[in-house]
């Protein structure tokens, strides 16, 4: 668990662990959407998805083959399955190749 994320339930009367992936976003005028999810404070890895030259594509920090973070421009779905990856704490590291190849369906990856 992460510091400054216990028990923060205890304002509903429960007492569990507070477990929200942090998330940010900001739109750069007409040029492009910008999305990120994690604290991703330290990573082994970054896995770029998409095409940078277009302006469209994702990059994922990974740590210990977990997710640690992740950065989109304008690929909100691939920011989606991040965020749901770095929540279930999945080891991803033998999908690294389909976190990679923008083609293929990340929803698959369990």
């Amino acid at each position: 668990m992460q510091q400054g994320m216990h028990a923060a339930g205890n304002m509903l009367g429960e007492d569990r662990d507070y477990d929200v992936v942090p998330y940010f976003f900001s739109d750069l005028a007409d040029w492009a959407s910008l999305e990120y999810v994690g604290p991703a404070y330290e990573w082994d890895e970054e896995i770029w998805r998409g095409d940078a030259d277009a302006g469209e594509f994702s990059v994922w920090y990974l740590k210990d083959g977990a997710v640690a973070g992740a950065l989109s421009v304008e690929r909100p779905e691939d920011l989606a399955e991040a965020r749901r990856l770095l929540a279930d704490g999945v080891d991803v590291s033998a999908a690294v190749a389909q976190i990679a190849d923008a083609g293929s369906d990340l929803s698959e990856i369990a």
